[in-house]
């Protein structure tokens, strides 16, 4: 229970940064959804929920190290969410075990916050990619559509593969409720 109200804490430290900040829409970087699934999964013992925003996490951590190197600009907050988020997730995934088909259930996550943000959010902060390309890939991908379907393909071999892991590692699947 703790582990579950340390994330959802670091989530809202991570909300209340952006808002004093007067950013709300950073509120839903899928990264920051991920420490809030990871919260909320382990407070209601519910392994999907925690096994999904581990995995979104784990994608986003190489990502946010690159974006930190590239641009800088770290906080507490940031921290918090992105380094102690996805090791509580992976101690929630040994205490509820690895769900089956998490990586459809996990892409399937990302469809509908992905709309939430290219619908909610302007275009200039391009939360989670929602309205074009990472500043620098124009040279790598010919248009938008490839761009996201790359990223897609991409991330759903990511949690293949994660699941595989996990379960050679002895991860369990959850007991039914």
């Amino acid at each position: 229970m703790a582990l579950g109200a340390a994330s959802v804490c670091f989530y809202a430290a991570h909300v209340g940064r952006y808002l004093y900040l007067r950013q709300p829409e950073s509120a839903l970087w899928i990264c920051h959804l991920g420490a809030l699934l990871v919260g909320i999964g382990l407070l209601t013992r519910n392994g999907t929920l925690n096994a999904i925003g581990t995995l979104w996490l784990l994608v986003g951590l190489p990502l946010w190290i690159y974006d930190l190197v590239k641009a800088g600009g770290w906080s507490i907050p940031t921290v918090l969410t992105h380094v102690f988020g996805p090791i509580i997730g992976l101690l929630g995934v040994r205490m509820l075990g690895m769900p089956t088909g998490l990586w459809w259930k996990s892409l399937a996550g990302l469809a509908p916050v992905f709309a939430l943000s290219r619908w909610l959010t302007p275009p200039w902060a391009n939360i989670n990619l929602s309205h074009g390309l990472y500043p620098g890939s124009e040279a790598v991908f010919p248009n938008y559509a490839v761009y996201i379907a790359t990223l897609a393909g991409l991330y759903t071999g990511a949690a293949f593969l994660l699941q595989v892991l996990a379960r050679r590692l002895g991860c369990k699947p959850p007991e039914p409720a």
